[in-house]
């Protein structure tokens, strides 16, 4: 990305990583063939979720480290025209 931002003028002046439990509880419901949009999907559906509480809060606390720890699957930047 910054690369790209040099090349047009730009330069990178804050990343914001943004990712959120989708990320985990979605690719768990993949694993066990539940399309996102099931009504057993925790998207659609959290009363009828195969996750309990406690397995969606673990999904959060692990989305909150990859966000602190810049390796979560969402960035936003943050560009300055030079």
């Amino acid at each position: 990305m910054h690369y790209l931002a040099e090349m047009y003028g730009f330069v990178i002046k804050k990343t914001i990583y943004d990712s959120r439990s989708i990320q985990l509880y979605g690719s768990e419901q993949y694993g066990q063939d539940i399309p996102l949009m099931d009504d057993l999907s925790y998207f659609v559906n959290p009363d009828n979720s195969i996750f309990t509480h406690l397995q969606m809060e673990k999904f959060e606390k692990e989305t909150r480290i990859l966000n602190e720890t810049g390796r979560g699957d969402q960035v936003g930047f943050f560009l300055l025209k030079l």
